[in-house]
């Protein structure tokens, strides 16, 4: 049973980007509640575009991993959902299964 519970992780896990997986991550530490101030801290700090992190953000958002507030709907803050965490709370089973390099861990991991 636990086998079969840690194949299901890692396959939703599976279809996860990286860049997907480092936006959960910086998510994950809880550290900027605004999208926007977010978008710009991963363009500054990681050096991803700013349309490519807000793209990524809805994508994240369409497939319940993470909630923000969009034009026309009242503030939320930018958060995990209970599926994000899970992924969140996952990332050494993204290394096992061969998904992310062991290298690319840095990025991915918690202080």
């Amino acid at each position: 049973m636990r086998a079969l519970k840690l194949k299901h992780s890692l396959d939703s896990l599976s279809a996860i980007s990286k860049k997907e997986m480092l936006i959960i991550s910086e998510i994950g530490l809880n550290e900027i509640p605004a999208a926007t101030r977010f978008v710009e801290y991963l363009y500054l700090k990681h050096s991803v575009s700013q349309s490519g992190v807000w793209y990524t953000l809805k994508q994240l958002k369409k497939k319940g991993m993470i909630d923000f507030t969009e034009k026309g709907e009242s503030y939320k803050p930018l958060a995990l959902t209970q599926k994000g965490l899970h992924a969140f709370r996952n990332r050494a089973a993204l290394v096992s299964s061969g998904i992310v390099r062991r290298q690319e861990v840095a990025v991915l991991k918690v202080s």
